[in-house]
């Protein structure tokens, strides 16, 4: 075994990542979790830097399916070098993943501050107080032209609330029972 990597290595020479194409390396970066992505990746040298800050421009961030501590770790660690290069969120607020959006919203910063956003996803909804906080921190963000909400057993009133505030994004919200989609077109200049 031993002497099969040494010819390998006197053959093909030795490999590192570095040495990958950024399209490959892009293309490999749809494997991974975001989590794993920043976590394996993130301040390995500046070329590395600048192909996640793409990545995440082009793909965004999911924070589905994250446990708390890589939320936590990602928010803390992460979110702040990136907080203008991100296109779209997806936040979750179910079984594996309960009071993401709230601990979303409690960070240090403020959705105004991803000036690059324009899509936001958030899914298991649960509070209408959650539901007045992001819709006020939408209304500064210039980007945004989608939204989806999923809300959990949403009240009548939240569902009104959050159709009435979106106005300038395609959205869709829906809840367990119904489903609504709200479609704005930008007047032509």
């Amino acid at each position: 075994m031993a002497e099969n990597c040494k010819r390998f290595r006197r053959s093909f020479g030795e490999m590192n990542i570095e040495s990958l194409l950024n399209e490959l390396l892009l293309n490999c970066f749809k494997y991974l979790s975001t989590s794993d992505l920043l976590r394996s990746f993130s301040a390995l040298n500046c070329r590395i830097d600048l192909l996640l800050s793409d990545y995440f421009r082009i793909r965004g961030i999911n924070f589905q399916f994250m446990s708390k501590d890589a939320f936590d770790t990602i928010c803390r660690r992460y979110l702040p070098r990136l907080i203008d290069q991100i296109s779209s969120i997806r936040l979750v607020d179910d079984e594996s993943t309960p009071g993401q959006i709230k601990e979303f919203l409690n960070q240090n910063f403020m959705l105004h501050q991803f000036i690059h956003l324009q899509s936001i996803s958030v899914n298991h909804l649960r509070s209408e107080a959650l539901a007045h906080k992001l819709i006020l921190e939408f209304q500064d963000l210039p980007n945004l032209t989608h939204s989806q909400f999923m809300l959990f057993e949403g009240t009548k009133k939240m569902r009104l609330y959050l159709w009435r505030s979106m106005g300038k994004t395609h959205s869709s919200i829906s809840s367990k029972t119904e489903k609504f989609t709200i479609s704005y077109v930008s007047p032509i200049s």
